[in-house]
């Protein structure tokens, strides 16, 4: 390594450098199209509510696989009702529910999101209402469609259903935090909506079914809360990162990243290695210090990877490299407390 004389902590800065002068690349080519309908316009309370509609692409072809993330708001915007359904062949998906027969009169929002790897995502809304009695009307459908783009004026779908559940509204203060932090700063990067892609799969795999358990029980909803507190102050703060250095948006997503990826895995992880690491007294080994210093390697590949990937818009490479450099932080956040206690302890 004698031709290389970087001091290896320099390393890091070395590439966030070079990251500033790689200009935001933004290549979304492929774009989804949702529709969606219900069955009647207005329902009764304990009716059943059948939701439908299709998923195309951009040159009208059908989409197959494509998760469809479905959510019904009441009148006081309180969740109702959250699912996640997939598309078949034909590009069509379904869903039913049934209203609680204590059912608030007025107006339902459904919102329906589109997403599928390698496509940008498709959002839309429509609405239905509930009457105080049993009247019933037509059958008629209400259908329309979207896809999303930079130019399109419908409302963003409240995607962070878990927080909306445990929060109790979409407009709460701590759900639009989290929500315009996605929508107006990471999805506007590539390493940002190529990280959001990967998380997403992962993300929607669950959150449906946590969402209603959670919405359905006050007790564990109190808890979900307060586990999330930690999470609305970083990414409060991350959000600071990231409009500080917003004068290039993927060196901004990549500092943001880091920084919450790092403080995430010190509060939500952290506390457990020191309680292990006291319990085991392998904190002050070398071994442990070895374990930091490869997982620092591990970020430093991930940077050179996401680097490369900007460059050439590799659009998998960059998806690998921007999950391993957030999984890495999170891994080094973790090891740093107890790393800490030992050398204060000294």
């Amino acid at each position: 390594m004698g031709w290389l004389h970087i001091p290896r902590k320099a390393i890091p800065f070395v590439i966030l450098a070079f990251l500033i002068l790689v200009p935001p690349v933004i290549s979304q080519t492929t774009t989804l199209m949702v529709t969606v309908s219900t069955n009647k316009t207005q329902y009764s309370p304990a009716e059943t509510v059948s939701i439908v509609g299709l998923v195309r692409d951009n040159q009208n072809n059908a989409v197959f696989g494509a998760g469809v993330s479905i959510q019904v708001n009441g009148p006081g915007n309180n969740l109702i009702h959250v699912q996640l359904v997939y598309t078949d062949q034909s590009g069509a998906y379904s869903d039913s529910f049934i209203l609680a027969a204590n059912s608030v009169a007025g107006q339902y929002t459904l919102y329906v999101s589109a997403s599928k790897s390698g496509y940008t995502n498709a959002q839309i809304q429509t609405q239905f209402s509930v009457a105080a009695t049993s009247t019933t009307t037509s059958t008629s459908h209400t259908t329309t469609s979207s896809s999303s783009s930079s130019t399109t004026t419908a409302p963003k779908l409240p995607m962070c259903l878990i927080a909306t559940a445990a929060y109790g509204s979409e407009l709460t203060p701590e759900v639009t935090l989290l929500r315009n932090f996605r929508d107006r700063d990471v999805l506007r990067t590539s390493a940002g909506t190529s990280f959001m892609q990967a998380f997403n799969a992962f993300y929607y795999s669950f959150s449906p079914q946590a969402a209603s358990s959670i919405s359905s029980n006050n007790n564990l909803r109190t808890v979900v809360k307060a586990i999330l507190y930690p999470l609305v102050g970083i990414l409060y703060l991350s959000n600071t990162v990231f409009t500080a250095t917003s004068f290039n948006g993927e060196l901004a997503v990549t500092l943001a990243g880091m920084f919450a990826s790092i403080s995430l895995g010190v509060i939500y992880l952290g506390p457990i290695a020191l309680v292990l690491s006291r319990f085991f007294k392998f904190n002050r080994s070398s071994r442990y210090i070895r374990i930091i210093q490869v997982t620092c390697v591990m970020i430093v590949f991930s940077l050179l990877g996401l680097f490369l990937a900007e460059i050439a818009q590799l659009t998998a490479l960059m998806t690998t490299t921007t999950v391993g450099t957030v999984l890495s932080c999170f891994a080094l956040g973790s090891l740093l407390l107890p790393w800490l206690s030992a050398r204060i302890g000294k």
